[in-house]
């Protein structure tokens, strides 16, 4: 019985020192492929507080994936870049085409996550639209809506 609760308390102290690790590097996570030396970046959408990096340089091949970190706000991200943007990236996970811009996210209520692959060089604008958390329902308050940057070298 004690080394059951010695096994127990064992893997309970490895498992909360790897918890620990990946939350205090959560803003980077490298591919599996470490032949490829690719990485998957994340930004983080904080109310009012904004998002976290606001512009973020990232190399060609990486990915982006956007974290509501935010309980109580859904948030919207928005790409206004047409074909451009659409000829730029790939692997849209989370988002729609959107006949009059580029990449519309579905709604991303608290822990969801949308992602997009930049396999070209260039900047890339987006905005952020704070939603209530009611299904359908937008907020029109001035100042609400956030801007983002994507810097692909």
């Amino acid at each position: 019985m004690k080394r059951n609760r010695m096994s127990a308390v064992i893997v309970g102290i490895v498992c909360t020192l790897v918890i620990s690790g990946f939350i205090g590097k959560a803003s980077i996570l490298m591919a599996a492929d470490k032949d490829t030396n690719k990485a998957c970046h994340i930004v983080r959408l904080l109310s009012n507080a904004g998002i976290e990096p606001e512009v973020l340089r990232i190399k060609k091949g990486d990915c982006v994936v956007w974290l509501n970190q935010s309980q109580g706000w859904d948030f919207r991200i928005v790409f206004k870049e047409g074909k451009r943007c659409q000829d730029m990236t790939k692997s849209p996970t989370g988002f729609k085409m959107n006949w009059k811009s580029c990449y519309v996210s579905d709604n991303l209520d608290y822990g969801r996550t949308s992602s997009l692959l930049f396999d070209q060089p260039g900047t890339f604008r987006y905005q952020i639209e704070v939603m209530t958390p009611t299904p359908g329902v937008e907020i029109s308050k001035a100042g609400f809506a956030k801007f983002g940057e994507i810097r692909v070298e």
